[in-house]
């Protein structure tokens, strides 16, 4: 009986310690602190072992496709090393539209954490070619002021950014995320700056819920209390759905810095250049502690089937285009600079 009492104590313990924590980690003033170096080293361990988990977040034309199938050879190979009868499998998780949820850093500190900047600039020209008007029309048209101005200007509208998330999964109809070939400025910046409020008011009842238990002195309810805990870490980190709403604000001083704390916070982060570099790519599964891992590379191949010159190779973009793409997208620039240095300075061997 002393047991029993002492278990549901701490259950109620759990709630309230868990509760005003997740509830700052949702927030703009989000504080990353939770996720130490110590957490970063045991991301990389749990991985070696193949005990952990892979968080990969994707942004298009940076060879985030082939990458992913790497990280899936990873896992399969640390799952079979495992042995089926291991009960906690090592998963991996991709993220593409909307927000990155910066919160996950903390609500799950010992997941590996993975993206891969590219060149902004070249980025966009990519995205053009593959998925925006130069996938639609001749390539004669479709490379001229005119176009391109269209193009950019409609990514500018929040209207173009509408992609439903699937109601019958989710439960709520969220238009949150982001149309393929669609230009979003500074998006890494956006991306990596933003917050989740994902399913809010559900989670707003349940503590009510419970705090009206609390209040008359009464014990809540153990499956309401762990339901609740359980759905307050799925709301701080929602893996596996569509993103959260993308600010499409001005960029700000904190939004910099925010994006910035946030990818520090990251196990690799990986630039898509340095990639065609055999030495960079073997030192990249060194750091991730995976160097017994032989898979290859493959760049500039989607879904099996190797890309069209216009996207491998797309034409001269006018010289008006290229200006207006540097000027509006310089905080993107900067931070794609910054951690290219890192890349080279941290994860290349001396020399190269």
């Amino acid at each position: 009986m002393r047991t029993k009492i002492l278990f549901h104590v701490l259950l109620i313990g759990l709630y309230t310690s868990f509760v005003p924590r997740c509830a700052a980690l949702s927030s703009p003033g989000l504080n990353l602190t939770f996720r130490t170096d110590f957490d970063i080293i045991l991301a990389k361990e749990s991985l070696r072992t193949g005990e952990g988990a892979i968080f990969f977040q994707h942004f298009r034309k940076t060879a985030g496709r082939s990458l992913m199938k790497f990280l899936g050879v990873v896992v399969q190979a640390k799952r079979i090393n495992k042995g089926t009868e291991h009960a906690a499998p090592m998963k991996m998780w991709t993220h593409e539209f909307g927000t990155f949820p910066g919160s996950c850093l903390s609500a799950f500190p010992n997941t590996f954490y993975f993206t891969c900047l590219r060149e902004p600039i070249s980025r966009h020209v990519s995205e053009f070619w593959y998925a925006g008007p130069g996938a639609k029309m001749p390539a004669a048209y479709a490379n001229t002021v005119e176009i391109w101005g269209k193009w950019i200007a409609k990514g500018q509208n929040n209207t173009a950014l509408v992609m439903a998330t699937n109601e019958k999964k989710y439960g709520i109809l969220q238009r949150d995320g982001i149309k393929r070939g669609t230009y979003v400025e500074n998006m890494y910046i956006r991306v990596f700056s933003g917050y989740c409020k994902y399913q809010e008011k559900i989670l707003q009842t349940q503590q009510k819920r419970i705090d009206r238990y609390l209040e008359q002195g009464r014990r809540p309810p153990e499956r309401l209390v762990l339901q609740t805990a359980k759905f307050e870490k799925s709301t701080v980190c929602p893996l596996g759905h569509h993103g959260c709403k993308l600010d499409r604000g001005e960029v700000t001083k904190a939004d910099i810095l925010m994006a910035e704390t946030v990818l520090s916070r990251f196990n690799i982060v990986a630039i898509t250049e340095l990639l065609q570099d055999p030495a960079y790519f073997s030192h990249l599964k060194v750091l991730m502690g995976v160097q017994d891992i032989r898979p290859t590379l493959t760049l500039g191949v989607v879904g099996g089937k190797t890309q069209k010159l216009a996207v491998s190779n797309p034409p001269k973009t006018p010289i008006e285009i290229l200006d207006k793409l540097r000027r509006e997208n310089m905080f993107d620039s900067s931070l794609y600079v910054k951690f290219t240095n890192t890349a080279k300075e941290v994860i290349l061997p001396p020399g190269l």
